[in-house]
């Protein structure tokens, strides 16, 4: 018999493939309103959990217990799972499988696809546990992070003081840049996605006489599955990382990210935690003092606040936490700030109403 399949290493999945299942039967056994005896729906396709866009196949169906803890998988190399095409237009998923899904201390995902964990009957992210897949500019990109969807909205350049760029926009716009000796940038139109994606990066501040601020990258994209209960009383964050203060010499800021985006499907869902895909601050421009790095959020009540302009330059906006919008950056006749990014998208693909602390609501 096959023991349970744990992933233990600090130094992220590597090093070989991990075993895998082989494949299940399904007991068809359905419930009186029409389902079978888990969360899919009567006529769901042998090995699919889901619905719709957001139905993940699986060409092999687990037979051990997954088991997370303190690990960094990349989704690229997807060690241990299968890389999954939800549909037509949807990104590669990268799937983690378990019979059992257990999460414990910091589960982080990287990589440029989306992450992905499906039990088969039951998951588990207890308290004092963070499922991350967020952006930083101390930690990376998250996992599936700057969907390709995403329209970068970046400063104008001029000698005389570029603009800031404007923040990224997803389940809320993003803040405006602010006005250097040019306007600002304008914050693409927010977007409600069709399938698991990530979160939008912010503009790059405009050229003054150097180089303006990186703008920060957006939220990354994990979806949770469960036939059976999902269970989160720990944290998972997809917020986006904050914009990147410019060099000297009147150069625009760089705005924040946008959140990502965070799904659950299950039969039955339970959150006493925290779940949180907010924007990321934007950056002071910068003269002849260098502005301020954009801020992170660290909570989902927690501001990632924007960063100071240097001289005479514009203060970068804050990000967007709740079902707000970025927050603008500030006009600076030296060189603008740049824009808070939007709000991310947390989403019930199942439907249930669910508790927890929440940022943004859940839709």
């Amino acid at each position: 018999m096959l023991g349970a399949c744990s992933f233990q290493a600090k130094s992220g999945l590597g090093g070989g493939d991990a075993p895998r299942g082989e494949a299940g039967s399904f007991v068809d056994a359905r419930t009186g309103d029409g389902r079978l005896g888990d969360a899919r729906p009567a006529d769901a396709p042998a090995g699919c959990d889901g619905a719709g866009a957001y139905t993940v196949c699986l060409t092999t169906q687990p037979t051990q217990t997954l088991t997370l803890v303190d690990i960094v998988i990349n989704t690229d190399d997807c060690i241990g799972g299968q890389k999954v095409s939800p549909g037509a237009g949807a990104p590669m998923l990268c799937v983690l499988a378990g019979t059992t899904v257990m999460l414990g201390g910091l589960v982080r995902g990287e990589g440029s696809l989306p992450l992905a964990l499906l039990s088969t009957g039951s998951m588990s992210i207890p308290s004092g546990t963070t499922l991350d897949v967020s952006s930083s500019n101390i930690n990376g990109t998250g996992a599936g992070a700057n969907d390709p969807g995403c329209t970068r909205r970046s400063g104008s350049s001029t000698m005389m003081g570029g603009s800031g760029g404007a923040g990224g926009s997803f389940g809320s716009v993003g803040g405006n840049g602010g006005n250097g000796a040019v306007s600002g940038a304008t914050a693409a139109a927010a977007t409600d996605p069709a399938f698991v994606r990530g979160g939008c990066p912010g503009g790059n501040g405009g050229n003054g006489m150097g180089t303006g601020g990186a703008g920060g990258n957006g939220g990354g994209a994990v979806y949770l599955l469960a036939r059976g209960s999902l269970d989160i009383a720990g944290r998972v964050d997809a917020s986006g990382a904050g914009g990147r203060a410019p060099g000297l010499n009147k150069n625009g800021g760089g705005a924040g990210g946008s959140g990502g985006m965070i799904a659950l499907w299950a039969g039955t869902i339970s959150v006493s935690g925290e779940l949180f895909a907010n924007g990321g601050g934007g950056a002071g421009g910068s003269e002849s003092q260098v502005g301020q790095n954009g801020n992170e959020s660290v909570g989902a009540t927690s501001v990632g606040q924007g960063g100071g302009g240097g001289g005479n330059t514009g203060d970068g906006g804050d990000g967007a936490i709740a079902s707000q919008p970025g927050g603008p950056g500030t006009n600076g006749m030296k060189g603008g700030g740049g824009g808070g990014g939007g709000v991310g998208v947390i989403r019930t693909v199942s439907g249930q109403a669910i508790g927890g602390t929440l940022s943004p609501p859940a839709s």
